[in-house]
């Protein structure tokens, strides 16, 4: 039987427990579950050492689930407590070889989507810090008009300076608010979680300053040992070269420890992805959608 609860603070230590060696996306991480779970309704349970992740949107349920060693009894168990709501079985984020166990395991039972706008991007950390090559070129020429241009600095999120990133969020929703007003709406509810907890989530952040005034920020958090998950990344766009050394910086003094830098979905944002894509990502982490016929 799956018990669901919301996520507290007090629940990170078996949370991160069961996802310490998880090979899944960048849902996975407890803090990304936390600063997300009012927006959208997210429950959490355990089953076997698998985390499990009920999502509630438009009155309709969802699950998602970490690294699972017995696949089939979880699955068993989604169904009953879909039967309850008296839902079909949606399952979020299923990896590929999920998707085709799930195809061996339950034949003509499920239909399956990609979930293109939600593939993770993720980058060779050291592609990040050193920017080598003629595919990095524009990168370093923004880069280096600001450094010629201004007098910056680079500086860890800490307990000195975490007021003002939170004013410098204010003033980034309200510049561009008008965009997609929902959706920034529920984003920096997110963020004003992450920054309430920050030291209590394990996050780290940076800050980079141009002319005395905070520029940009950035925040995430470790997936595994071998990889780190960028959640948030903000910066004054009309400042030319902030969003490249803000990522460059931030990579340097905090992430030269991780083989890769996750830097999550683009949301279906042809901007974003366009972004994303310039960056040159190591690999994208497939993601698929499971529906069952009945």
């Amino acid at each position: 039987m799956l018990e669901f609860k919301k996520p507290v603070l007090a629940d990170k230590k078996w949370v991160d427990a069961l996802l310490r060696n998880s090979s899944k996306g960048c849902e996975f991480c407890f803090g990304n579950i936390f600063i997300w779970s009012d927006i959208y309704n997210t429950e959490i349970a355990s089953f076997n050492n698998t985390l499990v992740l009920r999502y509630k949107v438009d009155g309709e349920y969802s699950y998602s689930f970490s690294d699972s060693e017995n696949l089939f009894a979880l699955i068993e168990l989604l169904f009953e407590n879909s039967k309850k709501h008296s839902q079909a079985l949606r399952i979020y984020a299923l990896s590929k070889n999920e998707k085709e166990l799930l195809e061996k395991l339950f034949p003509d039972t499920f239909e399956f989507s990609e979930m293109r706008d939600f593939f993770d991007y993720v980058y060779k950390t050291e592609d990040l810090i050193n920017l080598s090559g003629r595919k990095y070129h524009q990168k370093r020429n923004h880069i280096s008009y600001l450094k010629s241009n201004n007098s910056w600095e680079y500086e860890s999120i800490n307990d000195s300076n975490i007021e003002e990133c939170r004013l410098f969020n204010s003033q980034w929703e309200r510049h561009n608010g008008e965009k997609n007003p929902e959706e920034l709406s529920d984003e920096n509810k997110a963020i004003q979680l992450a920054l309430d907890n920050f030291s209590e989530l394990g996050f780290k952040g940076g800050i980079l300053r141009v002319n005395g005034k905070i520029e940009a920020y950035t925040l995430g958090e470790r997936m595994n040992d071998e990889m780190f998950c960028t959640h948030i990344e903000k910066a004054n766009a009309d400042l030319r070269g902030a969003y490249p050394l803000i990522n460059q910086q931030f990579a340097e003094n905090e992430l030269s420890s991780y083989k890769y830098v996750n830097r999550e979905e683009d949301t279906g944002s042809e901007g974003l992805r366009q972004a994303k894509m310039s960056y040159h990502p190591a690999f994208l982490m497939e993601s698929y959608f499971a529906r069952a016929l009945k």
